[in-house]
């Protein structure tokens, strides 16, 4: 789930252990809490609740907070993974100075991703990586500004979800009024995880360029981003807001074309 904070890359300095896609576009990535430390009770099983078909395309405007001046657009893409079964979800965000795709190919049902592709072009260069999910961790292997890196995360237990898709899953959690819950988020970009809550504070009626939608209210606690999702299906990520940013994302067009 890429969004926009405006940034840049930043070039690696000396040897690193990690990937340095240190980028400040990210939804999720950012001033994070590590994942791990003391041992978590259980948690009830994630009962998620895809809402989306393939085909789908969802628009959305950015726009700065303070002015509503647009500085760019971001579209989001859900496909049906060849060979299935599976989802591809994808992400194509372009603002001034900087253009960011990624794709990643996630579990039909369980929406656990399988592999991920990125792409940052921006004046100082490109970054690409690829990240590929099994037997327990994360590797990456990554080409930053024509420098070759490679990395891998060791996965806590599912469910966990890569960052890149992570707004997008938000709309196939089980929302309802005081809905809440912490979820383990794979930063491939910069080779780290954290845990984020995510709280469901209320319901809204919310006003975009695509129409109005009665929508839950959905916090990432700790990280001043909030998401506008559709109350009824299919759940459409109608605004997200990154207070640190001073961005607002609206959705401006929708379509599904179906399986």
């Amino acid at each position: 789930m890429t969004g926009p904070n405006r940034g840049r890359v930043r070039r690696p300095r000396g040897h690193t252990a990690t990937v340095a896609i240190i980028v400040a576009v990210a939804v999720i990535a950012g001033a994070l809490p590590a994942a791990g430390g003391c041992a978590r009770a259980p948690e009830e099983p994630l009962a998620l609740r895809v809402p989306w078909v393939a085909g789908e395309i969802s628009v959305l405007t950015i726009q700065s907070a303070a002015d509503g001046r647009v500085v760019g657009t971001w579209e989001l893409r859900v496909e049906a993974a060849d060979p299935g079964p599976g989802w591809v979800l994808s992400s194509f965000l372009s603002a001034e100075g900087f253009e960011e795709r990624s794709s990643v190919r996630v579990g039909r049902d369980d929406l656990l991703p399988a592999r991920v592709d990125y792409e940052l072009r921006t004046a100082d260069g490109t970054a690409t990586y690829t990240a590929l999910y099994a037997a327990g961790k994360a590797t990456l292997t990554a080409d930053v500004f024509g420098k070759r890196q490679k990395a891998t995360v060791k996965l806590p237990d599912a469910p966990y979800f890569d960052n890149e898709q992570f707004v997008t899953t938000l709309r196939a959690l089980p929302l309802a009024e005081g809905w809440s819950r912490a979820l383990n988020d794979i930063v491939t970009r910069n080779a780290t995880k954290a845990r984020i809550t995510v709280a469901v504070t209320g319901e809204e009626e919310v006003d975009s360029p695509a129409g109005t939608f009665r929508c839950w209210v959905v916090e990432l606690k700790g990280i001043g981003q909030t998401a506008w999702i559709a109350v009824e299906p299919p759940h459409q990520l109608v605004q997200y807001r990154n207070a640190q940013s001073g961005l607002v994302m609206k959705l401006a067009d929708y379509s599904a074309s179906g399986e």
